[in-house]
């Protein structure tokens, strides 16, 4: 089922890269292709099948045997008698040993802990694809903006050279002109090589070509999340870590506490013979199963097939030891038990401080993104103000642009400060495993 779903993905990232430029909610839906994605399934259903083969008792065994036996006098005589005989016995497994048992409820726990972390995979990759697609558009957007930076700042550096020349500018000036137009080439430069770093690590983490359009952005409203602690309630219910390691400490436990229990394994067989046919059932409770056997002459070469009365047999062994194996087991089982419960208070520990720094981080994105874009409405009322009075002709085209660029610039960074707070916001709820849907515009 899986093969089939990444193959749908494949067939659509195909059809993506020919049709049309690759947007957000492409790369979200491709994330699911990607190597990351892909492997946390194929982690999940190699666990599965592990606890499978843990689980299951075993086959049933039949067995076949023929056997020649000869008596006589002396070692080298003729003999009495020989004959030929053929048995069988058939094993039936019918339950787990008290080891292969612990492995399965330990593969059983890996299998349910793989499971439910799959879709928290999935939902990473969907954020690292969210990472790599907001990082690609803003470099793109920056290097044409860094562009159109550098072209005012030649222009401004042209018109501070003729200044200087005619001896109306002073030479600080024209030194900073001359300086602002160095780094804007630099800032230029840079500008372009982060642009074709993202894009090749977003195509490249996708594995897709790169088809040369243009990234689009869309823009979509602040999200929200519950409140912290409503988040850290939600995390330690539904965190799969958490629930892996309180299950192990549980098995931890129960196997500390069968140690210490008084158990005695025993065996038992019932056999019944009668003229040279014999017959035995026997049970065996260190490892659960049944064993039926069956023996019976085939051929009587010399003398007689023996002669015998009904024989009935009952035997019942049972293993007594001292316990000292079990004494020491239970010291290695009660310091893992220990180690178990250290190792779930820290995990908790743990995923409250991430969760505390995550939520936080999102907090002061939300607040970057504010002022973001109160600094882009006020650059956009300066950039109408000097329009004005360019038509009035009190401002120079030089000025014009410039103001022009800075709204841009300004009307930019709002627009990848949104994209940084949604990134803090999925990231928060990835580490509350709270559900989150990325793709709707105006939640």
């Amino acid at each position: 089922m899986l093969k089939i779903k990444y193959m749908a993905v494949i067939i659509l990232s195909s059809a993506f890269s020919r049709v049309a430029a690759l947007d957000m909610d492409m790369a979200l839906a491709l994330s699911l292709s990607a190597g990351d994605a892909k492997l946390a399934s194929l982690q999940a259903e190699y666990a599965a099948a592990q606890y499978e083969a843990a689980r299951y008792a075993g086959d049933l065994s039949l067995t076949l045997n023929s056997a020649y036996k000869r008596t006589s006098d002396e070692l080298f005589a003729p003999p009495k008698s020989d004959a030929l005989t053929l048995s069988a016995t058939l094993s039936i497994p019918l339950a787990l040993s008290p080891d292969a048992a612990t492995k399965a409820v330990y593969a059983e726990a890996q299998a349910r802990y793989s499971l439910q972390l799959l879709p928290w995979s999935q939902a990473l990759a969907r954020l690292k694809a969210y990472t790599l697609y907001a990082a690609a558009w803003s470099a793109q957007e920056n290097a044409a903006l860094s562009g159109l930076e550098r072209d005012m700042a030649e222009r401004e550096f042209a018109s501070a050279q003729a200044r200087f020349s005619a001896g109306t500018l002073a030479f600080a000036d024209y030194r900073k002109a001359e300086e602002n137009l160095v780094a804007a080439r630099d800032a230029a430069l840079s500008a372009d090589m982060n642009r074709r770093i993202t894009r090749l690590e977003l195509f490249g983490w996708l594995d897709l070509s790169d088809d040369g359009q243009a990234f689009s952005y869309a823009a979509m409203s602040p999200g929200t999340l519950p409140k912290a602690p409503e988040l850290a309630a939600h995390a330690l219910i539904s965190d799969p870590a958490l629930r892996d390691a309180m299950l192990r400490l549980q098995l931890s436990q129960s196997q500390l506490e069968q140690a210490l229990s008084f158990e005695l394994p025993f065996s038992f067989k019932l056999a019944l013979a009668k003229d040279g046919h014999n017959a035995a059932l026997s049970y065996d409770s260190a490892k659960p199963s049944l064993s039926l056997s069956y023996e019976l002459p085939v051929a009587q070469f010399t003398g007689q097939a023996p002669e015998s009365p009904w024989a009935l047999s009952a035997t019942l062994g049972i293993s007594l030891d001292t316990g000292g194996v079990e004494r020491r087991l239970a010291d290695s089982l009660r310091l893992a038990a220990e180690a178990d419960r250290i190792r779930l208070e820290t995990a908790m520990d743990k995923l409250s401080l991430d969760l505390r720094l995550a939520y936080q981080s999102w907090q002061r994105a939300e607040a970057q993104r504010e002022q973001a874009v109160r600094n882009a409405t006020l650059a956009d009322e300066v950039a109408a103000i000097v329009r004005a009075r360019a038509a009035q002709g009190s401002v120079i085209a030089l000025d014009l642009d410039r103001a022009t660029l800075d709204a841009q610039r300004a009307a930019l960074n709002a627009k990848i400060k949104a994209l940084d707070a949604e990134r803090a916001r999925m990231n928060t709820a990835l580490i509350a495993r709270y559900p989150l849907n990325t793709t709707e515009e105006g939640k």
